[in-house]
């Protein structure tokens, strides 16, 4: 699977390992999975770095969940 996103410049390619799925009983409607998994491997690249590109990453970033657990890890509540 390939993901391309224009506005933050990045492509993301997505290969799928492992995927399984448990139904509680013999079906495949999805109100009927119990537990699903999967597993991949993914390669991110950027294709775009222009200054409006990083704006936006930066804008993006900002209030994100990643930066709050980074600064919650780094106790920096400012």
């Amino acid at each position: 699977m390939v993901i391309i996103n224009e506005l933050l410049g990045y492509k993301i390619d997505f290969e799928l390992v492992v995927f399984e799925v448990a139904f509680n009983k013999l079906s495949i409607n999805s109100k009927d999975v119990i537990k699903n998994f999967y597993c991949g491997v993914s390669r991110f690249e950027d294709i775009d770095n222009s200054v409006t590109v990083l704006e936006r990453r930066e804008k993006t970033y900002q209030g994100s969940q990643i930066q709050f657990f980074r600064n919650f890890a780094k106790k920096d509540w400012e």
